[in-house]
């Protein structure tokens, strides 16, 4: 068994470097292109679940290289969203320098930049002919791909930051519109769920940035405890996350948000903590289409979610009270199955 890393850095949040690496039609792109490296040939991807993200999705590739054929599938065993994701081939491959490999992706902030660090393990196969081939050429190929991978999530951001800039410069109305839905509510109210189906169903959405601030700290060896303990800090890092994440949005397209500007403050409120002018600056220029407040459902705690009932209600009344105030419309969802929820979103666009 051998492991090969590689390692990138982006000017991009992290959170945006990770969905990016997250999506097989950037990071599998080498693979359905014919070049040299892939004999001329290609493989064609055939997704097997009908998430093509997180964890559990699966994905099968076929074709033929060197005249051989290819076919093995890949599953999701581990992803952290914005942060982490593992994922490596199960059952019977048909594969010709490896009999078995593992990708392991990390993503974290890294001062004004962002780092990914992308590995390959993998173990040799075991027909006396597959070992010579893999001998000579498994290393070689391994490194190309991963140079590709980070390469190619790369060209990606800097395409649509070009994007995001001319539809900027472009738009000269003073009045800022966007075709943005915030998916919103207290704590286990089962919004990362519904906007977790949205995405299953094609849509593109976020990520909720107070959990995703917890998970890259928590990278770094600190605790939930040690991470929650300076509030300001921690609502401070959540702000500057969703502001960049916000910044990264075109206008124009349908975006469905897990949280938004306006919730930090609520926090803000809820911790009696002293609002800035920074925070007071970037509430006035928020633009969104519609607010979805979903009704509180019973609440389960992990490792980031520390809050009880009483706070959950709390709150719950401050996010609805700091949106009302704001001049977009406001539909409540009430407590349904989760696919329904996404359903009663869907009707009322």
């Amino acid at each position: 068994m051998k492991t090969i890393k590689r390692i990138e850095t982006y000017s991009a949040p992290a959170d945006i470097v990770f969905y990016c690496l997250d999506d097989l039609g950037v990071t599998g792109m080498h693979m359905t292109k014919s070049s040299a490296m892939m004999m001329g040939n290609k493989l064609h991807i055939e997704f097997l679940t009908k998430h093509h993200t997180g964890i559990g999705s699966k994905y099968r590739w076929t074709g033929t290289m060197m005249g051989m054929n290819m076919d093995f599938t890949v599953e999701v065993t581990k992803w952290i969203e914005g942060v982490e994701k593992v994922w490596e081939t199960i059952g019977a491959s048909e594969m010709i320098i490896y009999s078995w490999y593992r990708m392991h992706l990390l993503v974290y902030p890294k001062g004004n930049m962002s780092q990914a660090e992308l590995s390959i393990t993998y173990e040799r196969p075991k027909g006396w002919f597959a070992k010579i081939i893999s001998f000579l050429f498994a290393d070689w190929y391994c490194a190309w791909c991963l140079k590709k991978m980070l390469a190619d999530g790369k060209r990606k951001i800097e395409e649509d930051k070009e994007i995001l800039l001319k539809s900027v410069n472009s738009n000269t109305s003073t009045e800022k519109k966007t075709n943005w839905y915030v998916v919103t509510g207290g704590p286990g109210s089962g919004k990362t769920t519904t906007v977790n189906l949205l995405r299953n169903r094609g849509y593109k959405t976020t990520i909720e940035h107070a959990r995703h601030f917890i998970d890259t700290e928590r990278i770094t060896g600190r605790t939930v405890e040690e991470i929650r303990k300076n509030q300001v800090a921690f609502q401070t890092g959540v702000l500057n996350m969703q502001i960049e994440q916000e910044a990264y949005l075109l206008p124009h397209e349908i975006v469905f948000l897990d949280r938004a500007i306006p919730d930090s403050l609520a926090y803000y409120r809820f911790l009696d903590l002293p609002v800035d002018d920074r925070l007071t600056n970037v509430l006035n220029a928020v633009a969104y289409k519609k607010i979805f407040i979903l009704d509180p459902l019973p609440i389960v705690n992990d490792y980031a979610r520390l809050e009880d009932g009483e706070a959950q209600s709390k709150i719950h009344s401050l996010i609805t009270a700091v949106y009302e105030s704001l001049p977009f419309p406001v539909v409540h969802i009430p407590v349904l199955p989760p696919e329904e929820r996404v359903d009663f979103i869907l009707k009322n666009l």
